[in-house]
């Protein structure tokens, strides 16, 4: 095989490989930002709460 032709393929094979890793973090790091968005909506309904008890 041509040395620029195995050259291509071997980069070509690197950069699907980096596609795939970087699918899988941004996955992981939206699941992340989806618990937190998660987090902070129940602690902004439990802050209510508290406020509108202390209101009496």
């Amino acid at each position: 095989m041509d040395l620029t032709l195995k050259t291509i393929v071997e980069f070509r094979e690197e950069v699907r490989d980096f596609r795939i890793e970087t699918r899988k973090t941004l996955a992981e790091h939206s699941h992340r930002l989806n618990v937190i968005d998660a987090s902070i909506a129940s602690l902004k309904v439990d802050f209510g709460i508290l406020l509108s008890l202390c209101r009496c």
